[in-house]
């Protein structure tokens, strides 16, 4: 075992070190981005599921409250009046 074997196995270990460091920073970053992505995802995927049930409920219950709106609805025979 020369001089020239012990820098090599040096080599051989910084390498392996650094490698070590860098596969680790790689997977937190890209688990960082991974997470960051998905809660955008979900978000969005919420505020559509909102939206959509927004407008279903306002199809089902336009029926019920389009008489209260109109502006008739304010005499004195009025659903309005009434209760």
């Amino acid at each position: 075992g020369g001089p020239d074997r012990v820098i090599m196995f040096k080599l051989l270990r910084y390498f392996s070190i650094i490698s070590l460091i860098l596969i680790v920073v790689a997977a937190v970053v890209l688990g960082a981005l991974y997470r960051t992505i998905a809660v955008n995802n979900l978000l969005v995927l919420g505020e559509r599921n909102n939206v959509a049930l927004t407008y279903a409920l306002s199809g089902i219950l336009q029926k019920h409250f389009e008489p209260l709106l109109q502006p008739e609805a304010t005499g004195a025979d009025s659903p309005l009046r009434q209760s």
